[in-house]
C-alpha cells in the first residue's frame, strides 16, 4: 500500500499567481508537444524523437531545463511502451 501525506502550500498571493503562470506555461509546452508529434507522425515521418521535440521547442518556454526535460521523456515513454 502507498501512503501519501497531504500538505497544505501558504502562499502568498504574489507566489500564487507565479504558480499559476507555471502551470499555463507547462500545458502550453505539453500541448505543443503533442501538436509537433502529431504532424511529425501523420507526415509520414514516423514518432518524433525526444532530442528533436528539445531542439524545435529549445528557448521558446520560460520553464526550468529539468521541467522541459521531463515533460519531454513522457511522450517518449509512453511510445516506448505502445511498441513494446
Amino acid at each position: 500500500m502507498i501512503k501519501a501525506r497531504h500538505a497544505i502550500l501558504r502562499l502568498s498571493i504574489v507566489d500564487q499567481l507565479r504558480l499559476k503562470e507555471t502551470q499555463q506555461e507547462a500545458a502550453r509546452y505539453w500541448n505543443d508537444i503533442l501538436v509537433i508529434a502529431k504532424g511529425h507522425y501523420t507526415a509520414g515521418n514516423g514518432w518524433v524523437g525526444k532530442g528533436d521535440l528539445q531542439k524545435s521547442l529549445k528557448g521558446s518556454y520560460r520553464l526550468h531545463s529539468q521541467t522541459v526535460q521531463a515533460l519531454t521523456e513522457n511522450p517518449s515513454q509512453a511510445l516506448a511502451l505502445a511498441m513494446g
